[in-house]
């Protein structure tokens, strides 16, 4: 009887270590991701940064 209670159990632990790990990078790729976006939009807001201030050093002053 104790047999059958173990084998039953080991491979529910594996389901569950496998589950975890899949959790886990799921986890990790989708906090890359964030990460990545986070990212461009810091660039885009920077690139948008030095594009003003280029058009603001174009402008010729006015007499």
């Amino acid at each position: 009887m104790e047999e059958d209670i173990e084998q039953h159990i080991q491979p529910t632990e594996e389901a569950i270590e496998q589950h975890t790990q899949q959790h886990m990078e799921e986890m990790t790729a989708a906090s890359q991701d964030q990460v990545t976006e986070q990212n461009k939009e810091k660039i885009s807001l920077s690139k948008d940064q030095v594009i003003e201030h280029e058009e603001e050093e174009i402008v010729p002053p006015k007499d």
